[in-house]
């Protein structure tokens, strides 16, 4: 025979209901200002062109608007034998002559000075230092259809080349279709090192999938060199913002980069080779 709730059942149902739909309260959160500080991103490479570092100040954590630049600074990058001075060629983007060309082996140090970031009235200096690695070259790269029947298609990317015997080398991947840069947020690129397949020769390595192609497009993929502590940065800036844990994850915090006097961010060094294919 089948059992009903009796009428104290359905009261006391009613009130925990109740109880827990009363319990629904927005948390806003307080979070603690902090003062202002600089925000340095860029590189310098082995390819002749022109290279950037783009400056900004900080700004809060909940704002929705754009960091606001960094102007008027005198930027510079040395090899401990030349300097190469940077133009501002945009509110806060300064770039070197697209001459300059970085040598592997040679540790290259960005400066900055001519600001005053905290309002103080004395002018600050920053610097940087980043060793520019040299980086292995994929024998060949692979397109295939990831999906044969999707439309549109989409391919993936797979690699073939030897990883040299150094150890504590780091990788970074990116690639282009028709010459248009397809990974242009971290997120969208690979990175690794060689714990696992130092001195190895690697065998398709799949790099990318769901790439948005059509049979005849160019694909070119750029391997990069990093430094260890370079790669150590992205690999946390990844813990704080796309691989965080949501609300499992600890509190948010600034990144430690490599430039002096409290800034944040980051300037790197790297090697760079180029591989092609053809998407069938």
């Amino acid at each position: 025979m089948k059992k009903y709730p009796n009428a104290q059942h359905l009261i006391l149902l009613t009130l925990v209901l109740l109880v827990y739909a009363g319990c629904r309260k927005p948390i806003e959160l307080d979070l603690d200002t902090t003062y202002t500080r600089l925000v340095v991103e860029g590189s310098i490479t082995d390819q002749e062109q022109a290279h950037r570092v783009v400056l900004t100040l900080s700004s809060e954590y909940f704002t929705d608007q754009p960091p606001p630049p960094v102007t008027g600074a005198i930027v510079q990058i040395s090899d401990g034998e030349q300097v190469f001075l940077l133009s501002e060629v945009a509110p806060g983007i300064y770039e070197t002559d697209p001459t300059v060309k970085g040598v592997h082996g040679k540790y290259y140090t960005l400066t900055i000075t001519g600001v005053d970031i905290n309002q103080d009235g004395e002018i600050e200096e920053y610097t940087a230092i980043d060793l520019l690695k040299p980086v292995m070259t994929l024998d060949s790269i692979v397109v295939e259809p990831q999906m044969p029947l999707s439309n549109p298609p989409v391919y993936k990317i797979s690699g073939w080349g030897q990883e040299p015997p150094t150890p504590d080398d780091c990788y970074q991947w990116l690639y282009y279709v028709n010459g248009v840069l397809q990974t242009d947020t971290l997120n969208k690129t690979i990175f690794i090192d060689d714990t696992f397949v130092n001195g190895s020769y690697l065998p398709g390595l799949t790099m990318f999938m769901n790439v948005e192609a059509e049979p005849g497009d160019t694909i070119k993929v750029a391997t990069r060199s990093l430094t260890r502590e370079y790669y150590t940065f992205l690999v946390t800036f990844m813990l704080e913002t796309v691989w965080s844990q949501g609300g499992g994850a600890g509190p948010p915090a600034n990144i430690k980069g490599n430039i002096s006097n409290g800034a944040l961010g980051y300037f790197s060094a790297h090697a760079v080779t180029f591989t092609s294919a053809l998407v069938p």
